[in-house]
């Protein structure tokens, strides 16, 4: 016989099995412990029902456990009866001591009500305990009234689904209500209209469900907004506040995502909200950003902390206008949608005009409306109808302001959605200003006479602010430039160098990388969290504006924002088009003459007209037609200068579109290509696998030709060899060597002497004449088809052919060298960085930049210094891509020759290294009695060093520990917590996002550049494996 004696704090109970009292069983709301009196007992069998909530005065869930060498844990039902006494199903005792959690149902204790089959607590199947059975609810006539109820009897706040056809699975048992009708406010499903219980006409396909507010146990409360308030968590039945100990950006950003409420725009502290009451159930939460629960982020443990209601915590999330256009490729046109009861739902366009438009144009900092859509414009939406029959007098500051119907009064369809077109993407820039991307939203460039460049200001909040200086460099200015449509980044302004703004400061230290596509993507302190003045106020100069190719190619001027051409293989030809109020579009041909096509010409900086096309000689544009009848004199700066009938007036269609062709004699090849002099616009080599040898092709009249072999010979193919900077020439080839070619044959009869600086000066028949055929066309092959390094050397690739690294025992390190216009020279150290060294690194497959080092390090070199100011990205191709003064450029000596030193990709670790991640080769955990804690190190260069604390926090010792496969990180340990190391110190001002691979991958100084000693070796403590035995 066994019993469990039920009280306020638990259960009890004594076990017969084996002698009185052999057996002693404790259970409380959190865990059965079971203590044998004697080992010498025989095993028994117990029984017991864990309590859940108080005394156990409802039925509630049992558990039980069966086998010996293993525990499963499963709900069984309690009987009940009036007295404190229970009986259970039993398990054998087959051990001195088990100690067995209890997993708590909500709500089915007190409410005899339940939801199940999901995954939370708050939606789910609904399910009444009746008559000592469970059973399902009709879904004939549910609603949200009656969700509502349902919810709000389980503390889970609002309803937002009411669920139909089983949506949760059908269950099995009784089916105990059918035909409920609920006002929304009775305590109890079973106090709301119905047929009684058991009666129904009903299968189980038809069981109800609801999901509820607060599905995600979260919630914001305490607001006027749905996405801002006091954060609290729904946990064991109750809500309760989170501990702002530490609560910050990232954490808010988790809440306002699980929540639908968009970017995080302020984490609160100090109640900002109000002081909740009931239980704390987060402190020192400690977020990456992209968890998708707040619970999923580290904390102490639910229910864990040290703080009072005084610092509970908030969040005001981007959402909190409740209002968002959608389904539009800019933030500022879309279908309008509403946020309300926890659920986006749309706008019927009835009645909708222009004053409709211009509130909601207006509550998104979007400017003036252009346009009221209707007929779902922007596609159906789905979901509820939240407005109908608005009517704006347009200065309402919101649109739930204006007069409607009442939120969710309409009769419409969702073909019916309401749509707005707004002046501009927020306001980042005049829709009419050349050179401003119109999709850059959230940025602009001011006080400068260029569109790309002048301080940065973000648009936030319905403000513009400005961005502080601390930390802005080239890879933050290199992101704007690119957000704007202004091409690279030349300069990264500090001090307020445009003058000082005024209003918000947005943004402060500020991380890019480089590649991110919003300067508000990159690691920052949260918008609006700063610590500057506007003295301190960021710029930038971008290389260029808006122009449809790189502004680096030659042939275009950056500073050409507003025009471009297109449509041909050449920068300096094809159809001319106008950047205007935020489109290309087109020039018409009426009027059109060479005087029109010089001052094009001249503007992208692609020499003397040639020809002025007409008739959309390189094909038919789209979009507007911003030009017709130009009339140039010629010497204009822009053709938006010269006389014309006005932006946008015309007469014309596209089959009119006008063109130019320049003589352009600079653009016959993209500069990037190795072994091309970018100076060497006339001529490339083609159909070879090599950049030093093929076709000879000159580039004339906006089209590529070849050359005759008549008379060519090695003096000849001297010239291109040394033009496109290959070195000397070692055969002339004749006869279509390298395949026929097409289109014009433009040189007949070169010959040249051999000094000449280009093909073209040479001595011939004069361009366009000949009397040959493409069976005739003339090759060159030169002495360096790559001339950097023999093929066959390790580490080197033999298609880099115009860098190497010399006055080292290594092929991975050494002073870099570059060939051009047949001579290999240095490369100067101003500006010298690893991103450049990076660049070097890649470009000769030699793994990662280690180091880059200046002041001649590996030597002084001769001869001519090649590259200065050298400013990469990192991700060039070829170090010649990137921004440098120009070849041959410099104000440098020898003794400040760059070098590099790289990883050479020859150095891992023993994949067998003890409670080490076989494919994490470059980092360890030591001095530690764990593998997934202790002193990080890294394997680099062939020695193991540490990591510096400067600014290390969770997110970097997050990385370490999933690249340990360790789990999440517990702890990010300063001032050599384990212990000082020895060696090198490879990383300092480590700042990780948290999602990186590699803890070599997030950004920090450069490997072993750093200001520390070992006192300050980093480390963390790892969640790590959890192994149950039994």
């Amino acid at each position: 016989m066994q019993s469990l004696t039920c009280g306020g704090r638990g259960c009890r109970t004594n076990s017969d099995a084996g002698g009185r009292g052999s057996v002693a069983v404790e259970a409380s709301t959190r865990s059965v412990t079971l203590r044998r009196r004697s080992l010498l007992t025989p095993l028994g069998r117990v029984s017991l029902c864990p309590l859940l909530h108080g005394a156990c005065k409802q039925p509630v869930p049992g558990f039980s456990v069966n086998g010996s060498s293993s525990v499963v844990l499963q709900p069984v039902p309690c009987d009940s009866s009036a007295s404190s006494v229970l009986s259970a199903p039993s398990f054998p005792v087959s051990s001195a001591n088990m100690s067995l959690p209890i997993l708590s149902s909500t709500g089915a204790c007190t409410n005899n009500l339940r939801l199940i089959n999901s995954v939370s607590n708050c939606s789910g199947r609904v399910e009444i305990f009746h008559s000592g059975q469970w059973g399902t609810v009709c879904d004939d006539n549910w609603d949200f009234s009656d969700a509502q109820v349902v919810c709000q009897q389980l503390g889970c706040g609002r309803a937002m689904s009411a669920k139909l056809s089983a949506h949760f699975g059908e269950g099995s048992g009784p089916i105990w209500l059918d035909n409920v009708q609920c006002q929304g406010n009775e305590s109890s499903i079973t106090d709301c209209v119905h047929q009684g219980l058991g009666s129904h006409n009903c299968g189980h396909h038809e069981d109800a469900g609801v999901i509820c507010e607060g599905t995600n146990s979260l919630r914001l409360v305490n607001s006027d907004s749905n996405c801002s308030g006091r954060v609290e968590i729904f946990h064991s039945g109750q809500w309760g506040t989170v501990c702002d100990d530490s609560w910050g950006l990232n954490d808010a950003q988790v809440v306002c995502q699980q929540l639908g409420c968009g970017r995080a725009v302020s984490a609160t502290q100090s109640a900002h909200f109000g002081e909740g009451s009931g239980p704390i159930w987060l402190d020192n939460v400690q977020c990456l950003g992209n968890e998708s629960s707040i619970t999923d982020c580290v904390h102490q443990g639910l229910g864990s902390h040290n703080c009072g209601h005084h610092e509970d915590a908030g969040v005001i999330c981007e959402g909190t206008n409740s209002l968002r256009l959608v389904n539009s490729d800019s933030n500022c046109s879309g279908r309008v949608e509403i946020f309300h009861s926890g659920q986006w739902g749309t706008v019927c366009d009835d009645s909708w005009g222009l004053n409709d438009a211009q509130v909601v144009c207006q509550q998104l900092g979007c400017g003036r409306a252009v346009s009221a859509t209707q007929s779902a414009h922007f596609g159906e939406g789905s979901g509820p109808i939240w407005l109908d029959n608005v009517q704006c007098l347009g200065n309402e500051s919101s649109i739930i302001d204006c007069v409607h119907q009442g939120l969710g009064s309409h009769n419409c369809g969702h073909h019916e959605d309401a749509g707005v077109i707004c002046e501009g993407a927020n306001n980042s820039v005049s829709p009419t200003s050349p050179g401003q991307n119109p999709l850059s939203s959230a940025v602009r460039l001011v006080n400068s006479d260029s569109n790309c460049s002048g301080t940065v200001e973000i648009f936030h909040s319905g403000q513009w602010g400005t961005v502080c200086d601390d930390r802005w460099d080239f890879s933050d200015a290199q992101v704007v430039c690119q957000q704007l449509g202004c091409g690279r980044a030349v300069s990264a302004k500090l001090s307020a160098h445009f003058g000082e703004g005024s209003g918000p400061i947005w943004l402060d230290d500020v991380q890019c990388l480089g590649n991110e596509s919003s300067i508000t993507d990159c690691v920052h302190q949260g918008l609006g969290s700063h610590n500057c003045g506007h003295h301190e106020d960021a710029g930038v100069i971008c290389e260029g504006a808006n122009n449809s190719v790189s502004p680096t190619s030659p042939g275009q001027n950056p500073l050409s924002s507003a025009v471009r051409l297109v449509n041909s293989d050449s920068n300096c030809s094809g159809r001319v088009e106008i950047f205007h109020s935020g489109q290309w579009g087109t020039v018409c041909d009426d009027s059109w003459g060479l005087s029109d096509a010089q001052v094009v010409c001249q503007q992208l900086g692609c020499g003397r007209a040639v020809s002025a096309t007409q008739s959309a000689h390189f094909g038919e544009g789209s979009g507007p037609i911003w030009l017709d009848n130009v009339q140039c004199l010629g010497n204009e700066s822009s053709i938006t200068d010269c006389v014309h009938q006005g932006l946008g007036s015309h007469n014309c269609g596209h089959h009119e579109d006008a063109g130019v062709i320049c003589e352009g004699a600079n653009n016959p090849v993209s500069p990037t290509s190795p072994g091309q002099n970018p100076l060497s616009s006339a001529v490339r080599l083609v159909n070879s696998d090599s950049n030093c040898s093929g076709r000879v092709e000159i580039f004339h009249s906006g089209q590529w030709g070849t050359v005759c072999d008549d008379r060519w010979g090695l003096n000849d193919a001297q010239v291109v060899c040394q033009q496109l900077g290959c070195g000397r020439a070692v055969s002339a080839t004749q006869s279509a060597h390298f395949g026929e070619g097409s289109g014009p044959i433009w040189l007949d009869n070169v010959q040249c002497l051999g000094n000449e600086s280009s093909i073209t000066d040479c001595v011939h028949q004069g361009l366009g004449s000949h009397n040959c055929g493409h069976h005739e066309d003339a090759g060159v092959i030169c002495e360096g088809a790559n001339n950097s390094v023999s093929p066959t050397s390790p580490g080197q690739n033999p298609l880099s052919s115009a860098v190497r690294l010399v006055n080292s025992d290594s092929n991975c390190s050494g002073r870099v060298e570059i060939f051009h216009s047949g001579q290999w020279g240095t490369v100067c150290d101003d500006r010298w960085g690893l991103s450049d060294a990076q660049v070097v690194c890649q470009q000769l497959d030699c793994g990662r930049a280690v180091s880059a080092t200046q002041s001649a390090h590996f030597g002084e070199g001769s001869g001519p210094i090649w590259l200065d100011d050298v400013q990469c990205l990192g991700n060039e191709s070829s170090i010649t891509d990137c921004v440098h003064q120009g070849l041959g450029s410099h104000n440098c000596g020898h003794h400040e020759d760059a070098g590099v030193i790289c990883e050479g990709a020859n150095n891992p670790v023993s994949p067998t290294s003890p409670g080490q991640n076989p494919l994490s080769s470059a980092v360890r955990l030591v001095n530690s009695d764990s593998n997934c804690s202790g002193r990080v190190e890294i394997f680099q260069y062939g020695h193991w060093g540490t990591v510096c604390d400067d600014s290390w926090g969770l997110s970097d010792a997050q990385v370490v520990c999933q690249q340990l496969g360790c789990g999440r990180a517990v702890s990010a340990k300063l001032s050599a917590h384990f212990g000082e190391g020895s060696g090198p110190i490879w990383l300092d001002d480590v700042q990780c996002l948290g999602n990186e691979s590699s803890i070599t991958d997030c950004v920090h100084q450069g490997l072993g550049s750093h200001n520390c000693g070992h006192n300050e070796d980093a480390g963390v403590i790892c969640e790590g494996k959890c192994i149950i035995l039994f």
